[in-house]
């Protein structure tokens, strides 16, 4: 089985735990706590697959781990959960899944806007009003600077990109006049 088909199921189980309990924000700042300590650390990763640890002695360095990140009883137990199956490695797409899932839920969109300059605040709270509008959905903003942008900015949300940097004119105005059209 794929590795994505497996991280949905396991995110699909917690996201019912959370609507269940009322927890599904809780639960994913949780989930995206411990999915650091491993995207962070090569060393956990390596404990969490070497044949030589058993699942004991790995749910004891989770555990302890968990401890210092401070989770719910319902994430320690889902993350004890992994390494029993032997699926803790999938942690990270688990999280992934598991905020877009929650995200669908809830009826939230991410977008990822691109520009040159820090965008005001009254700017970014038009953009997030504007893209509400178009996608019918709560739209949470995250921002990028590239000044290679040189001005405008590219807006990626819901798998659409939109594009009006000042880069990207140029380029088809360049295009229009090498091509004589």
């Amino acid at each position: 089985m794929r590795e994505d088909t497996v991280a949905e199921r396991y995110a699909r189980a917690l996201l019912e735990i959370g609507v269940e309990r009322g927890t599904l924000e809780s639960l994913g700042d949780e989930l995206g706590r411990v999915s650091a300590l491993f995207a962070q650390s090569e060393e956990l990763r390596i404990l969490m697959k070497h044949p030589s640890f058993t699942t004991e002695a790995r749910k004891g360095v989770l555990g302890e781990l968990m401890e210092r990140v401070i989770v719910s009883p319902t994430c320690r137990n889902f993350m004890l959960l992994l390494v029993d199956r032997g699926r803790i490695s999938l942690v990270e797409n688990i999280e992934r899944v598991f905020g877009d899932l929650v995200d669908r839920h809830l009826g939230r969109v991410r977008a990822t806007v691109t520009s040159a300059q820090p965008l005001s605040e009254p700017d970014r709270k038009r953009l997030e009003r504007a893209l509400s509008s178009a996608t019918k959905k709560q739209v949470i903003l995250n921002t990028q600077i590239d000044t290679s942008v040189i001005a405008g900015m590219v807006t990626e949300v819901d798998g659409r990109v939109f594009d009006g940097s000042v880069r990207t004119s140029l380029s088809k105005i360049g295009a229009r006049l090498r091509t004589g059209v």
